[in-house]
C-alpha cells in the first residue's frame, strides 16, 4: 500500500504533466521539454513512468477524474437553483473547454484511445455515485435522472468540442425541464 506522501508525490507529478499537456498539446508533448520546463530530472520521470505513453495516459487518467470532481462539485453547490444552473452552465464550463479537447483527442486517439476509453468507464461508478447523491438530495428517482445526467455530460463535451451555444443552451434548457418534471414531481406526490 502507497503512503500519504507517496500519493501526495504521485498526484503533484500527474498535475504538472496533465497541466504541460494542456499547455502544449500533444503533437508536441515532449518528456524532454517537460523536464526543462518543470525543473524535474529525466531520472524522476522515469522513476514515475515507463515512457512517453505511460506518462500522457496517467495525466489524462488523471485530468479527467479531477474535472468529473469539479463538474460534479459545481452541480452540487447549484442544484437548488436548476433554472440558474442551467442557464450558466455553459459560461461556467469555459475552463473545461481545453480539457475535454484534449480528453477527446486521446479518447480517439489508436495509441491512447482504449486506455482513455477504459479509465473513463471506471469513472462511470463515481457518476452513478454523484447521480444517486444527487437523487437524494432532489427527492427523485436515481433511475430516472441518470439519463439526464449522462446527456448532460455529453452535450458539455458536444459543446466544448463544437461551440454550438445556441444548440447546446437548448438541450440544456431541455434537460432542465425534464429534471424538474421528475424531481418536482416526486416531491408533490
Amino acid at each position: 500500500m502507497r503512503s500519504p506522501v507517496y500519493r501526495d508525490v504521485e498526484e503533484a507529478m500527474l498535475e504538472k504533466v496533465y497541466h504541460y499537456l494542456l499547455e502544449n498539446g500533444l503533437d508536441h508533448f515532449s518528456m524532454r521539454e517537460f523536464c526543462k520546463s518543470t525543473g524535474i530530472s529525466m531520472g524522476s520521470t522515469y522513476y514515475w513512468f515507463e515512457n512517453k505513453e505511460q506518462m500522457i495516459a496517467e495525466a489524462a487518467e488523471y485530468g479527467l477524474s479531477k474535472l468529473a470532481e469539479r463538474i460534479f462539485g459545481y452541480v452540487f453547490t447549484q442544484m437548488d437553483q436548476l433554472d440558474e444552473f442551467f442557464a450558466n452552465i455553459l459560461e461556467q464550463m469555459e475552463y473545461a473547454k481545453p480539457q475535454f479537447r484534449l480528453l477527446a483527442r486521446l479518447a480517439t486517439s489508436p495509441v491512447y484511445g482504449a486506455r482513455i476509453k477504459q479509465a473513463a468507464t471506471l469513472l462511470d461508478a463515481s457518476y452513478v455515485k454523484y447521480i444517486s447523491m444527487f437523487a437524494e438530495q432532489a427527492g427523485c428517482d436515481a433511475e430516472e435522472v441518470a439519463p439526464l445526467v449522462y446527456l448532460c455530460v455529453s452535450v458539455l463535451v458536444d459543446y466544448a468540442i463544437w461551440e454550438d451555444k445556441e444548440v447546446s443552451q437548448m438541450q440544456c434548457d431541455y434537460i432542465c425541464k425534464q429534471l424538474k418534471k421528475i424531481c418536482v414531481g416526486k416531491k408533490e406526490q
